[in-house]
Parts: structure tokens; C-alpha cells; sequence
């Protein structure tokens, strides 16, 4: 699924929006230091916005990260392991919390990687992903 003129995409019983991409800049350490990807790579956050009237619509999603190859990278690999990250979710932190509600996740890529797209998949769900670009 490709989003509507106003960036929101209709999936497995929400509505779902990129609201920001870039690199990740904030990451930190249990510790609260800086914490760094490993070397050749490069750390990004995605920030999407989900709208539903069940948040069971979207629990137990995959998310993935796409570049301009095809290529998909999940979202928080062990590449990241020791940085202080959310569990990588579609739902809200706060069972309380509610709608619309934003989660954060994180992905690692190669340098030379082109981030093409944000893909949120969830079990047997037809079509079989929600696509939101992130340019």
C-alpha cells in the first residue's frame, strides 16, 4: 500500500504516516554516552504515526527499512546492541495511550545504502506491506 495525497496510508485496520527520517543522532548508550554504529555503517530513526481505533490492528508488526536496491534491513539489529532503543513496535509504549500515537524505530545500513522507504508488514495482511517513502 502506497500512501494518499496527505502521506497516510490505510493498512491491516489503521492509518499510518512517516512523520520524520533521517539519521539517528540521538543515540545513547544504557550509560548515557554517545553510542556509535559500527564502522561502514550508518544508524537511522524513522518516526511513524499510527491512527486506530484498535491498536491490536497493528500489534505484532514487522517493520523493515528498504533501500534504493531492494534491499530490507530490520529494525533494531544487533548492530545496535549496548544502544538505548524502544522495543521495534507499531503500538504504543503506553497501553493508555491514545490515538493517533507515534513510536520511533531504528535501522542500520551500509554507508553506501540509499534509504528508499519504511515497510510495516503484519502476518498474513493483504496486501503484504504498507510502503511509506522517506523522501
Amino acid at each position: 500500500m502506497l500512501p494518499g495525497g496527505d502521506g497516510w496510508v490505510s493498512y491491516s485496520g489503521a492509518r499510518m504516516r512517516l512523520v520524520d527520517f533521517g539519521p539517528a543522532t540521538d543515540l545513547k548508550t544504557y550509560g548515557g554516552d554517545a553510542f556509535q554504529p559500527p564502522g561502514s555503517t550508518r544508524a537511522w530513526k524513522a518516526t511513524v504515526e499510527f491512527e486506530a481505533a484498535d491498536k491490536e490492528s497493528v500489534a505484532a508488526c514487522n517493520l523493515a527499512l528498504e533501500d534504493g536496491d531492494g534491499r530490507l534491513f530490520s529494525a533494531n539489529p544487533s548492530e545496535l546492541t549496548g544502544a538505548r532503543t524502544p522495543f521495534p513496535s507499531c503500538t504504543p509504549a503506553d497501553d493508555d495511550a491514545p490515538s493517533p500515537w507515534q513510536v520511533d524505530m531504528y535501522f542500520v545500513t551500509p554507508e553506501s545504502a540509499r534509504p528508499a522507504a519504511v515497510r510495516i508488514a503484519r502476518g498474513l495482511e493483504l496486501p503484504r506491506y504498507a510502503r511509506l517513502a522517506t523522501s
